[in-house]
């Protein structure tokens, strides 16, 4: 082994035991990562050196595919199988002197790096490290649109999916005029005002120019299970309902990790 080839393999082990990363068995390509990126941030576009930036205003990037031999996984205890890495790249734009205001955005973009991650492995079957946060709050899915809409517009429409939703009184809800219903099993199904909405739920990224509109109702389903111990049937239904409120909103339909959800196994995180 040459002396580059070495200095590479002890980088690499470091990135695979230190960094926040994506293992893969195989490599999508550079255009379908483009594609899934696109689902977190419409704005994703291909970078340099063989790089995605997926944060074009913060400047958050996907780094080229790395490939580990069996030899360079197990010294740096990765999982075997995944032998294709990618890693993400946080830079940030505040100024130098701002030392609180660059930690504040580093660690934002420390975490929708970890939010990319672990979505890009929902999507392409891989592993992420570090698990999300949200991965322990129940799983939901949250449907966002310009049109004002209430329980009775769009109440129809869920119960195809979810049986037994009746009214439920929620006082915190209620008092920002949030609408509530629940089946025995304690599945749920909100719709949130335009003021509630915008005050408290933090559009992502994923709805592109939406996120920034003046005018935005969300309708959000859940279950009482965390995201990462779900049944996955209960979340493909979950993922059923929301994306037929989608089509009955012309709304989006967004995952716990700020991803827009095109199938209803994209809920599916265990």
């Amino acid at each position: 082994m040459g002396l580059l080839a070495g200095q590479r393999r002890r980088r690499l082990v470091h990135d695979l035991r230190s960094h926040m990363r994506l293992l893969l068995r195989a490599d999508p390509g550079r255009e379908q990562m483009v594609e899934l990126a696109r689902l977190f941030d419409p704005d994703a576009r291909p970078a340099g050196a063989g790089r995605i930036c997926v944060d074009v205003h913060r400047q958050l990037y996907l780094t080229r595919p790395s490939t580990a031999d069996p030899g360079t996984a197990a010294e740096a205890q990765a999982p075997p199988g995944l032998p294709v890495a990618y890693f993400v790249q946080v830079q940030g734009r505040s100024a130098p002197l701002d030392l609180s205001g660059l930690q504040r955005e580093k660690q934002k973009l420390q975490e929708s790096g970890i939010l990319l991650l672990n979505g890009l492995a929902i999507r392409l079957g891989g592993v992420a490290w570090p698990p999300a946060k949200v991965a322990s709050d129940p799983l939901q899915a949250t449907v966002y649109t310009p049109r004002p809409v209430t329980g009775a517009d769009i109440l129809g429409v869920i119960r195809q999916y979810i049986d037994g939703l009746v009214p439920h009184e929620d006082v915190s809800l209620g008092s920002i005029g949030v609408g509530s219903w629940r089946t025995p099993d304690g599945r749920q199904a909100e719709v949130w005002p335009e003021r509630a909405t915008l005050m408290l739920m933090h559009p992502p990224a994923a709805l592109g120019e939406w996120r920034f509109s003046d005018h935005l109702y969300a309708i959000v389903l859940r279950l009482t299970d965390p995201a990462s111990q779900a049944d996955p049937d209960a979340a493909r239904a979950i993922g059923r309902a929301a994306l037929a409120v989608a089509a009955a909103t012309g709304g989006t339909c967004v995952d716990p990790l700020g991803f827009r959800v095109l199938k209803p196994d994209d809920l599916v995180m265990r």
